[in-house]
């Protein structure tokens, strides 16, 4: 069975409950979900109070729209509801209040099917996302002149709702997931203002393709005056001038600097993002795309890289001794590992004993994902190798 969304399928889905129930749309919900939840904000007809509340819709580009109504499908959209009740309801949906809706939203996250997007399954109506390494449960929605978020992340136990009045094309999942997640960027304006006036000419001479590692790539793409970096896995996002080959990020506190040789072509670049340099070789289109299919083979495969396991179980017992070979690194790695070595072996030294390690899939970027198991604690650890064998790539970071 394949997944694939439908506004009509949940306007059809609430049709057929409402016949079934032999009631109406609104009055289904109020008795079933607002009454015992305490949501009192939640209506498809608007109260008077609740006129008075109501916040006007607006379009992209801020112009008052009409609301919508929508009396023949109601399961596609109809409900309004606040803040508040939202909270209600994803407080009900993370077990912070005891309800007797609790079986049938357990169920919600029982029955998954995949979506068709890596990292990304889906339940009854949850998004259950992944691609970050945590779990992230939520849904979005929107209507003419509106777009919603709620979700949760059961790690850590937060859950969020972001309502805007403001129909823009990326809505707000970008602020709700950030909120849950950093590791989720916000989403730039388009248009947003550069810091520095930089030449066609120079911002031509940066566009290009930049390895960072075997399987990370940095695309460095201009459209008009604006230039943009995208890395391999992740979205396009644009990055300002500061001056002459000096780059930044409003979506991250991360940094660009390009490095030119006697000529004044460019050859790299040097990405600085979390009190690290990190140095990424110019390479040409053909050696791009060869590295970029080897990544879509391997995430398609899912299939371990070889020697992954071996240079995981290696350096975990190096670090537990605190003797690292840098020998078995890329030399642009080892600048890095040499960097974090202290973090790296007092993570390790709090977790205890090596229990076992586990293979988990490729990672779009291309690493091979492992769950590593000590007597306290698990780690994520995520590692590539170079077509040598020597390691260019480890992350590592303790599981809640």
């Amino acid at each position: 069975m394949k997944f694939e969304y439908s506004n009509l399928g949940f306007g059809l889905l609430g049709q057929g409950l409402t016949r079934r129930a032999g009631t109406d749309y609104e009055t289904l919900v109020e008795t079933r979900i607002c009454q015992p939840l305490g949501m009192t904000s939640t209506r498809v007809t608007l109260s008077p109070d609740m006129e008075r509340r109501f916040a006007a819709g607006h379009s992209a580009d801020l112009v008052t729209v009409s609301r919508w109504d929508i009396p023949a499908l109601a399961g596609a959209g109809a409900l309004r509801s606040s803040a508040k009740d939202l909270l209600i309801f994803l407080a009900a949906t993370m077990g912070y209040t005891r309800t007797p809706l609790a079986p049938a939203m357990k169920t919600m996250l029982s029955i998954t099917r995949p979506s068709g997007q890596p990292f990304m399954d889906t339940g009854l109506g949850w998004t259950i996302d992944t691609r970050g390494g945590n779990k992230i449960i939520w849904k979005n929605g929107g209507t003419g002149g509106y777009r919603t978020f709620i979700g949760y992340a059961p790690g850590s136990g937060v859950g969020i709702v972001a309502l805007s009045n403001s129909a823009t094309v990326a809505g707000v999942d970008d602020l709700g997931l950030h909120l849950l997640d950093a590791r989720y960027p916000l989403a730039i304006p388009d248009g947003s203002p550069r810091e520095a006036s930089i030449s066609a000419k120079l911002l031509d001479g940066y566009v290009g393709h930049y390895e960072l590692t075997p399987t990370f790539i940095i695309t460095i793409t201009r459209v008009g005056d604006q230039l943009y970096a995208q890395a391999t896995g992740q979205p396009r996002f644009a990055v300002f001038a500061k001056s002459d080959g000096e780059f930044f990020y409003k979506v991250v506190d991360a940094q660009i600097s390009f490095q030119s040789d006697v000529e004044g072509q460019t050859i790299a670049l040097v990405l600085h993002q979390n009190g690290q340099d990190l140095s990424a070789k110019r390479i040409t289109d053909p050696e791009a795309k060869q590295l970029e299919d080897a990544v879509t083979t391997r995430f398609k495969e899912q299939t371990a890289f070889p020697g992954s396991e071996a240079a995981t179980r290696r350096l975990i017992d190096q670090l537990q001794r605190k003797q690292v070979d840098y020998g078995q690194f890329t030399p642009e790695f080892a600048v890095l590992a040499r960097q974090n070595e202290s973090g790296s072996e007092d993570l390790m030294a709090s977790l205890g004993s090596f229990q076992s390690l586990t293979f988990k899939g490729v990672g779009p970027g291309g690493a091979d994902i492992y769950q590593v198991k000590f007597d306290n604690g698990v780690i994520d650890w995520r590692i590539v190798l170079a077509a040598d064998g020597k390691v260019a790539s480890v992350g590592l970071r303790k599981m809640p």
